[in-house]
């Protein structure tokens, strides 16, 4: 999201960052293949409409831009996991299925 806000204000002419390299051109050329990518997705799925056009670019603003929130939480909780406890490897509690007893 800052992103975003960053290279449309830049572009708009409201801030100017001394950075060196096509940093504008990489972020749109991200942003062409997402809608790139939905665009064909759309297409294959024979669901071509403005509404899904529309809906694909608003995805974009939202969703995509909700996993850069998930993965600083996530660095975060990291971080505050290994100073407490050390590494810590998280794993997906298992359950054991008791077999069926043959009655017989």
């Amino acid at each position: 999201m800052l992103s975003d806000v960053i290279a449309i204000l830049g572009l708009l002419g409201v801030i100017k960052l001394g950075l060196v390299g096509p940093f504008t051109f990489i972020w749109f050329l991200a942003m062409m293949l997402f809608f790139m990518q939905s665009l064909i997705a759309i297409s294959l799925e024979e669901e071509e409409s403005f509404k899904n056009i529309v809906l694909s670019f608003i995805m974009y603003i939202t969703y995509c831009q909700v996993w850069i929130v998930v993965i600083f939480r996530a660095f975060w909780l990291n971080l505050l996991t290994r100073r407490k406890k050390g590494a810590v490897w998280e794993k997906t509690i298992r359950y054991k299925i008791r077999e069926k007893e043959a009655d017989g």
